[in-house]
């Protein structure tokens, strides 16, 4: 691999290394194998930009392509083949979806990429990406000799602005860009950016085309539809037409364009799910591939809830109801901004508070669980109704039920299983020295993994909207009165997790003492965990509350567990919880042997009724 003599302050970052880790040798071979599979417009495009680059002119493209002219092949050859010569080449896209299709290609706003500003106003002519020039993302754009932004025409100028000046900042250079090769890409005939509550001016006026920066980039454009090259002559007739609609060419003199010759024209709903699911009765029987034929399209969020209200109606399998759990951050809020009237809040981009979900039907998923596979806008099918885990969308305070073909755990969870942190917060494995050894801290990862994958009934995930990053989680299981630990204390080695096991046993005891010993069926929870970076956002007592949600499904009339910790115990207590059992941290080290140090004066075993 060329050495890279600029990048002295880069090697030891994640970033730099992920940009440089490519297999070189797969990237020739691709390189072999697909440049000469480009057509004249996108030879001449690849020569452009490959120009640029190698002179260092820092120049700024829009590549026009509608679709099925090749623009994801040209930009995936066209950096591999930046990369296979050791420079760097960054990826980003204004979606989740386009951002999977590129190599290494990440959301434009994502913590990952730009940081660019979610909030931004179009008349912004100061807002800033969240980088600074000593961060490692940082040095690296500042390094990097090509930008690619997919799907540009999608995103607000202001934030292409934003970038602008941020480079320039960056690299240290008055230029457009700080003088880095960029290239937009998008069809302008497609969604244009997005102003919320903005006229048809606003929206225009949001465009790439009214930017500043207009006037110096160079227009490149792919004529050539490589996707109907080999299709049938109604699918090139019906292309040539959809492309007249986009450029304005079948517009009448009032505005309005004629679709007859286009496409079928319905006169009622009724007749649009009949003919574009036929045989709805028997949904629950078709396969994936006749989902992946047909779709209804709507403008409003409102006439989707019509038609898919209408369609539900129509399938002939059992109804499974899923309510969201809204709550306010600040709780001396509440009197002004009611339950009720949060849970008739519909805001875009999440669930209804009542979803109904029925076997059979096609869902989209709202969020990025596990790019590239699971983001944003997959269609997904259900074909089991049992609730089996829980997102929790920190930010707007609701939570949504994940969908029941996603029996393992959460991506990000894994990882919270099999690392030390989660455990460090916890008194009761602080006293027992478990972290402080590796062999227990290990073993006791794999306790963790063993009850979840035997016990655990539910988890509760609270995730960052804009990093995707697990902000905190907790895992719930059904408490029958039964020993459901027995088997797991036999596989136990270290005697720090013996120790542990035996604290629990002492505190059951003074659960028992208090509760009663009859057999009551309770939510119970476990590994109450809040990522540090997080704290102090009341995470802890909104991933409580969200228990009550699932005690009304599984028709449980009490959720409760040991809080062991005061940070712990104040969520809890916010949450409505009351407590049930206590004992003094100094009498459970009298009778464990344990020292505990740094703690509140008792373990509280805390209980929220539920009324189901």
């Amino acid at each position: 691999m060329p050495a890279n003599t600029n990048n002295s302050d880069l090697p030891n970052s994640a970033e730099y290394t992920r940009e440089i880790s490519y297999d070189q040798s797969k990237l020739l071979q691709n390189i072999a194998q697909d440049e000469p599979r480009l057509n004249i417009d996108q030879k001449k495009v690849f020569t452009t930009l490959l120009s640029s680059i190698d002179n260092n002119e820092g120049k700024i493209f829009f590549l026009d392509a509608p679709g099925g002219t090749g623009k994801t092949f040209l930009i995936h050859l066209l950096l591999i083949k930046v990369r296979s010569t050791g420079k760097i080449a960054l990826a980003v896209a204004s979606s989740g979806i386009a951002a999977t299709l590129l190599e290494g290609g990440r959301t434009a706003h994502s913590i990952q990429a730009f940081k660019l500003p979610l909030k931004i106003a179009t008349d912004d002519n100061n807002s800033v990406c969240s980088v600074s020039k000593q961060s490692n993302t940082g040095k690296l754009i500042r390094h990097c000799s090509l930008i690619v932004w997919d799907e540009a025409t999608m995103s607000n100028k202001t934030s292409v602005e934003g970038l602008d000046r941020t480079m320039r900042d960056l690299r240290s250079k008055n230029a457009p860009m700080g003088g880095c090769t960029i290239l937009f890409s998008g069809d302008f005939r497609q969604i244009p950016p997005v102003v919320t509550r903005g006229t048809r001016a606003d929206d225009i006026n949001a465009s790439l085309k009214r930017s500043n920066l207009w006037p110096h980039v160079n227009k490149l454009e792919l004529k050539t539809n490589m996707r109907l090259s080999l299709s049938s002559r109604e699918n090139r007739l019906f292309s040539e037409m959809l492309l007249k609609v986009n450029n304005g060419k079948l517009t009448q003199s009032d505005g309005r364009i004629n679709l007859e010759n286009l496409c079928v024209l319905i006169d009622n709903i009724q007749d649009l799910v009949n003919n574009v699911y036929p045989d709805i009765h028997n949904i629950s029987c078709k396969t994936i591939s006749w989902f992946k034929e047909r779709a209804i399209l709507s403008p409003t969020n409102e006439q989707v809830d019509k038609v898919n209200n209408l369609i539900l109606a129509k399938i002939d399998t059992p109804t499974q109801i899923y309510y969201s759990v809204d709550t306010v951050l600040d709780s001396e809020e509440a009197v002004h901004f009611p339950t009720e009237f949060l849970n008739s809040l519909n805001p875009s981009g999440l669930p209804p508070h009542k979803m109904e979900l029925k076997v059979g039907c096609p869902v989209i998923l709202l969020r990025n669980l596990n790019p590239p596979k699971l983001c944003n806008g997959t269609r997904l099918l259900i074909y089991r109704s049992n609730l089996n885990a829980y997102n929790f969308r920190w930010r707007l305070k609701t939570l949504a039920s994940a969908f029941p073909r996603f029996s393992k755990c959460p991506p990000g969870v894994d990882r919270l299983l099999e690392a030390e942190y989660p455990l460090r917060p916890q008194v009761t494995a602080r006293g027992c020295r478990i972290f402080k050894s590796h062999k227990a801290t290990e073993e006791m990862c794999k306790v963790y993994r063993m009850m979840y994958e035997k016990n655990v009934r539910a988890l509760v995930c609270c995730v960052d909207d804009g990093t995707e990053e697990i902000a905190g989680c907790n895992m719930l299981y059904i408490d029958e009165g039964k020993d459901n630990i027995a088997e797991i204390i036999k596989q136990v080695e270290t005697p720090e997790i013996l120790t542990l096991f035996r604290i629990i046993k002492v505190a059951d005891k003074y659960y028992k003492i208090s509760h009663g010993t009859d057999n009551k069926v309770l939510l119970n929870g476990a590994g109450l965990y809040v990522n540090p970076k997080f704290r102090g956002c009341g995470i802890a007592t909104q991933i409580l509350k969200a228990r009550e949600c699932l005690c009304k499904e599984l028709q449980i009339s009490e959720t409760g567990a040991w809080f062991t910790g005061l940070g712990s115990q104040k969520a809890a207590q916010k949450a409505g919880y009351e407590v049930m059992s206590e004992v003094s941290y100094e009498e459970l080290g009298e009778k464990t042997e344990v020292v505990f140090v740094d703690v509140p004066e008792y373990c509280k075993f805390m209980v929220l009724r539920v009324d189901t």
